[in-house]
């Protein structure tokens, strides 16, 4: 078997695992085909890590907003940003009725003043119409690390966005930065 065949079986054994632990699928990832389209009036905060290969060690930057669209959240697979609040757009995958929406902490950060607390998510239709406010929610960060939030609106039930705007407002009290580990967006049973 060729190492391009077993890899592709891997990640997607490894992306049905993440769907999975909600058991529903996520337009907003990358491996759906989302994308981030850009991050208005937010500044990326520099995020250092240490890589060692073959015995050398590197120090590289890595703070980017693509972080929240993947499936990871170790320590440090982020999207750090300077301050409290922030605009991510991003393209789902594909045009769907939206369900829901999930915001990821890293479980294994013992401080997460960092976390997004309040949060809003506009739908659009493509990256420079008007937004429709589909909810403003809050992150709990003493509740599960992935936590899940329906849009409650039946006005929205029946409409479809391709595109999403997600507006933290602040977070638990970090001055300097704001980490989002993961966001996902889910669609109603009939998109699935």
């Amino acid at each position: 078997m060729k190492s391009n065949s077993v890899d592709t079986k891997i990640k997607k054994a490894l992306d049905k695992y993440d769907a999975d632990k909600l058991a529903v699928y996520d337009y907003a990832a990358e491996y759906a085909g989302a994308e981030i389209i850009s991050t208005p009036e937010t500044i990326p905060y520099p995020t250092y890590k240490i890589l060692q290969i073959f015995g050398l060690f590197r120090l590289f930057y890595s703070s980017s907003p693509t972080e929240i669209i993947k499936p990871s959240t170790m320590p440090g697979n982020c999207f750090q940003f300077y301050g409290s609040k922030a605009r991510i757009i991003i393209k789902l995958g594909k045009k769907i009725n939206i369900a829901s929406v999930s915001m990821e902490h890293s479980p294994l950060v013992q401080n997460i003043s960092d976390a997004p607390r309040e949060f809003k998510v506009f739908g659009l239709n493509d990256a420079k119409t008007e937004k429709t406010l589909l909810g403003t929610f809050t992150y709990n960060n003493e509740g599960e690390a992935i936590q899940n939030f329906p849009l409650n609106n039946p006005l929205f039930w029946n409409t479809e966005f391709e595109y999403i705007e997600l507006e933290i407002l602040n977070n638990y009290g970090n001055p300097l930065y704001t980490s989002i580990y993961r966001f996902r967006v889910h669609a109603r049973k009939k998109d699935e």
